[in-house]
């Protein structure tokens, strides 16, 4: 393209002296059609306008002006381009009456009389010189695509004393002048701008009037020569500029790359003034860069530049040696930061430090993480001899092939095998009583993820072939490649030593308590005895003494029957007898002694129902049997008689459709044993002795669903929360010192929830009393050691 023409400019100033500037560019294209520079070239006008100006004479004068009416050339300088200068001057300023004479662009030549501005008359001839129609319309384009955007003017400005005949003298001079403009400057403009528009870039280009002697000529000598240094060094500026581009893509690269760098980069000069930080260097130091540039490191106040070790890495950089270090920072929230410093120099050709480099890389996470892989390699070897020392057996095996890859010291001694051995082996070959299928079905809910883990007890076989029961805790590692089963094994056999003779002693507290709870109960079994037996006792002597006065009268009656028999019966017999009779009191006898005899049998009864409860209150039965409960907590309510007859009235309610329910007797006599006790004991603290009033007892069974449910109430003082949230804790009392061990209820929880899988709660609130409610079910089960299989599932 070709500029308009304006005055000459460097980075968009006019420079000083001014010259009228024509500015031609063209594209350089690589050798595979991409565009990749312009090449611009300003021409002088300067010579060319002063060409214009001279034909004029002193005839008239010669404008040049652009499509925009503003003046390019002017007889007076200071009119010219001074729109470039902020001055309003244009044709319609020199010519008023411009705009009614020419109110539209011209086309071709025109010439009309009119007015300057100073009043004179002249007549103004117009030549439109169009040279190129593209795409913006120009006019007197010199070049290709050259655009002059000018209309070139001539004005002929003389007075015009003698009328018009001088004025129609002048127009031949005027039609003269145009002419000239257009024979002489138009026309080789035109072949120029010709030429230069069919020029193309590695192509000869057409004719141009390089012979003509004139500003043409020269102008036309000028594009020829500028065309052929342009040709000689399109190759060479290809290669400079290819290789200019290349340099150019690196330094973007390199930029892209530090300002998108994750370490903080600095660039400082040699006297250490920050002339450049990325954005990485503002976010670790929390500052703007606008804060940095400009600023020597010194007065930046860093923790590290007091430090004389800092200064001298310095002093070493600055000397030409390159240093890194590195530094222990307290951030601002104080922790501890940790950075990499690496500084670096920067020389000029003749091997002179000019600046500095600092490339500062925050390691706190990686120090950090070192650290804590330290802690954790440490964590991991103490917890590996922990593990390895650990007198349980921990056994990892590979989780395809089930064939063990450690097992520690504890598994290795208690087994026998050694680690050689053990890895030739599998779970399965430890224990007799899995097979390779029983095995892989038991592990398979851990590796569909429906169990997180595995308890369970088995045994294991040394390689003496002993064995020793074990617990087995086992887990599936997915997240290690490959993935393994690690299990914890423990050796319960001392456990079930335990265990056993915990029992055992859970026995003998039972039956302790149970002898406590007789002996308790002692004194009131025998006075419920004694009664009985002694009206039995009084009606045996009343009955001795009735049968010694009946055999005196029996004698006499004898002795009466054997004289009437021998015919000697007399008055004295007679009298004798009768005074037997009399003394035996018979009619006395005959109305006392069947009393006497019912009252017995009633009171012997009555001693053989407290001896039946007390056999069935302490029935040594050690499994469950099936168990009439209405009959079982009568007995219970029998023998506690003596507890509860003289504060409460006691109230039952059986169900007598209820099914008989497997049980241990003689632990559920003692529960109910337990709570009878206790209700009684607190009615009691209500009611005193009794004299002014008696509480009640309610006892109810009833069948639900497949539960027995035993209901024991009382009318006593009631619990709090916190009391009742307590009362099955063991050694939990609330009675005075003497009276209660704590132990009744907490027993009472053990036997009903844990032995036969039962539920037990309590209702109460103070001053409403309390009711106990246990359930039983109707179909439990048991295993080997006697403990209820649904406890757990049931207590829950």
């Amino acid at each position: 393209m070709i500029s308009a023409i304006d005055r000459n400019r460097e980075h968009g100033q006019i420079e000083t002296p001014h010259w009228p500037a024509l500015r031609a560019a063209t594209p350089v294209y690589a050798a595979d059609g991409q565009l990749f520079g312009i090449v611009v070239v300003n021409v002088d006008m300067t010579s060319v306008f002063d060409r214009l100006r001279r034909p004029a004479g002193a005839e008239g004068a010669l404008y040049v002006f652009d499509q925009d009416g503003r003046f390019l050339v002017h007889p007076d300088t200071r009119h010219e381009f001074a729109f470039e200068f902020d001055r309003s001057y244009d044709i319609a300023d020199a010519f008023p009456g411009y705009d009614q004479v020419f109110p539209a662009p011209t086309d071709g030549r025109r010439a009309a009389m009119l007015q300057d501005a100073d009043g004179r008359r002249v007549i103004l001839g117009i030549y439109d010189a169009v040279i190129d129609a593209g795409r913006q319309e120009r006019t007197l384009h010199f070049a290709r695509e050259a655009e002059f955007d000018g209309i070139i003017a001539v004005t002929v400005a003389n007075a015009l004393p003698l009328g018009g005949t001088l004025v129609l003298i002048m127009i031949p001079v005027l039609l003269l002048g145009l002419f000239f403009v257009d024979s002489v400057i138009c026309k080789p403009l035109n072949e120029i701008t010709g030429s230069i528009e069919g020029y193309t870039p590695g192509k000869p280009i057409a004719t141009l009037p390089i012979d003509r002697p004139d500003e043409i000529g020269t102008l036309a000598r000028t594009f020829g020569r500028l065309i052929e240094q342009m040709e000689k060094r399109r190759t060479t500026l290809h290669r400079q500029i290819a290789r200019r581009i290349e340099a150019e893509e690196q330094m973007r690269y390199l930029a892209a790359a530090v300002e998108h760098a994750i370490e903080a980069i600095a660039i400082l000069d040699n006297e250490c003034v920050y002339r450049y930080v990325n954005p990485a260097y503002e976010r670790l130091r929390n500052s703007r860069a606008a804060d940095v540039v400009g600023k020597q490191l010194w007065d930046l106040g860093h923790q590290q530049t007091a430090s004389r070790e800092y200064r001298d890495m310095w002093d070493s950089v600055l000397n030409g040696k390159p240093c890194s270090t590195r530094y222990k920072t307290v951030a601002r929230d104080g922790t501890h930061a940790f950075e990499d410093t690496t500084v670096s120099p920067v020389r000029d050709a003749a091997g002179a430090v000019t600046g500095i480099v600092v490339v500062i890389r925050d390691i706190t996470e990686r120090v950090l993480m070192e650290e804590q892989n330290k802690k954790t390699a440490e964590e991991a070897a103490r917890f590996s001899r922990v593990l390895e020392g650990s007198l349980n057996e921990i056994y990892i095996f590979d989780a395809d092939t089930l064939r063990f890859v450690s097992v520690n010291e504890g598994g290795r001694e208690n087994l026998g095998y050694s680690m050689a051995e053990l890895q030739s082996m599998t779970p399965v070959d430890l224990k007799p009583e899995f097979t390779n299928e029983a095995f892989a079905a038991k592990i398979e809910p851990l590796r569909t993820g429906d169990e997180f883990k595995l308890h369970f007890t088995t045994t294991h076989q040394r390689k003496d072939g002993t064995q020793y029961p074990i617990e087995v805790h086992l887990q599936l590692m997915d997240e290690d490649n490959p993935p393994v089963f690690c299990a914890m094994i423990i050796d319960i056999t001392e456990r079930q030593r335990a265990e056993e003779e915990r029992g055992a002693m859970e026995l003998r507290l039972r039956q302790a308590q149970k002898l406590e709870s007789i002996g308790q109960l002692a004194a009131g079994i025998a006075h419920e005895i004694n009664t009985p037996t002694q009206y039995v006792s009084d009606n045996t002597v009343f009955l001795q003494r009735a049968f010694d006065g009946l055999m005196g009268a029996v004698a006499a009656g004898n002795e009466l029957l054997d004289a009437a028999r021998s015919g000697g019966v007399n008055e004295d017999a007679i009298a004798h007898a009768e005074a037997a009779f009399k003394k035996a009191k018979l009619d006395f006898l005959q109305k006392q002694v069947p009393p006497a005899f019912e009252q017995s049998l009633e009171g012997l009864e009555q001693v053989s129902r407290i001896v039946s409860a007390m056999k069935e209150f302490s029935h040594p039965a050690q499994d469950k049997t099936r168990l009439d409960l209405n009959r079982a907590i009568q007995s219970t309510i029998t023998v506690a008689r003596n507890e509860w007859k003289y504060v409460a009235e006691m109230h039952t309610e059986f169900d007598e459709s209820l099914p008989h329910v497997p049980c241990l007797p003689g632990e559920f006599n003692q529960v109910i044993l337990n709570i009878i006790v206790n209700a009684a004991h607190a009615i009691s603290d209500v009611v005193g002795d009794g004299a002014d009033g008696r509480g009640q007892i309610t006892v109810t069974t009833r069948h639900d669903d497949d539960c027995a449910e035993v209901r024991i109430g009382d009318t006593g003082a009631g619990m709090s929360e916190d009391v009742r949230a307590r009362i099955f804790d063991a050694f939990f009392t609330t009675k005075e010192v003497g009276k209660g061990t704590g132990q009744g209820l907490a027993i009472a929880y053990n036997v009903i929830v844990e032995k036969h899988g039962g539920t037990i709660d309590v209702e109460s609130a103070p001053g409403e009393g309390t009711t106990f409610i246990l359930r039983l079910p109707l179909n439990a089960t048991t295993d080997d050691a006697g403990n209820n299989t649904d406890a757990g599932e049931r207590a829950a």
